[in-house]
């Protein structure tokens, strides 16, 4: 089958390049990385276009360059987006929803068969608690952060044309893995201080999933013989964790000496809320800390993934303890060691 893929040179996009690749798939993949996009064409023989789907597909010409790109492709995954706690709103609405806007523009003009979209469960939060959620449950009324946002509006017009082609989102669960550029690398840096805060009591339920789990979950909802065209699939290991734990079981596996240090919850969101005011106002640059980047450790939140089990035949195959030990093992590779440093 050829299968393009946006998004390539990110974590989750280009773990699936080099799976289709490996499985027999002809490959077709873009990419804002133009090093990195090369180096994993020529690592596994797929094709890649350098392409910015914010940037370089802005006007009449996005959905003929990118059909262009699609030819003879029988499915589309569509991974590129803009991933952070913070930032200009535009910016999001541009990677996210603009680009997703050409990418279903462009499918339909290619004839491809099925559009896989990767999505998010942040979608889902909110400064509470909340275990085992279902896709059906109702969403926040405003969504936490422009990320949320904007890709929930890009579902929207996944979901818009489910009657024109076959469609599929995904929401996977804070993604773990070799070439990993957000959760555990930020947690590495943080625990090179020796500490790791707690935030209340460390008791807050968290899923993770290990990136091959993930990729599995793409590779189902493209093979899939028959699909519930406009479907939305929670993704994630299945076996929550406390905070506790996980920090607990990451530290171990990267062997790591750190304690855990109880912080309020109220006072560290405070503080986290002046760094976005100082930001927004004075350096506009990321702050290093975030309240929703807080929240997630303070709050608990776990997804029901029996939809995806029952439909796409997903079943979780690497647990959170062995994907910490292939992680801790690549991070000692000379890759891994070049990709943190």
């Amino acid at each position: 089958m050829k299968v393009f893929i946006t998004g390539g040179t990110g974590f989750l996009g280009r773990h699936v390049v080099e799976r289709l690749c490996a499985t027999g798939h002809q490959v077709v993949f873009t990419g804002r990385q133009r090093a990195t996009g090369e180096a994993i064409a020529a690592a596994t023989g797929a094709q890649f276009v350098a392409l910015d789907l914010a940037l370089d597909l802005s006007g009449a010409l996005a959905t003929v360059t990118l059909t262009e790109a699609m030819h003879n492709a029988e499915a589309v995954i569509h991974s590129a987006a803009l991933a952070a706690p913070w930032g200009d709103w535009q910016k999001f609405y541009d990677a996210n929803v603009v680009a997703t806007q050409n990418v279903i523009r462009a499918s339909l003009a290619a004839r491809v068969r099925r559009l896989v979209n990767l999505s998010t469960p942040s979608v889902y939060f909110e400064y509470r608690d909340r275990l085992n959620i279902r896709e059906s449950e109702p969403l926040p009324r405003v969504p936490v952060n422009h990320y949320a946002a904007t890709k929930l509006r890009a579902e929207q017009a996944v979901a818009a044309v489910a009657q024109q082609i076959e469609v599929v989102s995904l929401r996977p669960r804070a993604l773990f893995g070799p070439w990993d550029t957000a959760i555990m690398p930020r947690l590495i840096k943080v625990a090179a201080s020796g500490t790791l805060p707690l935030l209340r009591g460390g008791a807050a339920q968290i899923d993770v999933t290990w990136i091959g789990n993930a990729v599995d979950a793409v590779e189902l909802a493209l093979l899939a013989p028959q699909l519930k065209s406009g479907s939305v699939y929670n993704i994630s290991n299945g076996e929550p964790l406390t905070a506790r734990e996980l920090f607990a079981r990451v530290t171990a596996a990267l062997e790591l000496k750190v304690s855990l240090r109880p912080v309020p919850y109220r006072l560290a969101a405070t503080l986290a809320g002046g760094a976005e005011w100082w930001a927004d106002h004075v350096t506009h640059r990321e702050p290093r800390v975030t309240r929703y980047s807080l929240a997630l450790l303070a709050y608990s939140q776990t997804l029901d993934i029996s939809a995806a089990r029952r439909e796409l035949g997903y079943h979780p195959t690497v647990s959170v303890n062995e994907g910490l030990q292939r992680y801790a093992a690549w991070l000692r590779t000379a890759e891994g060691k070049s990709a943190t440093n």
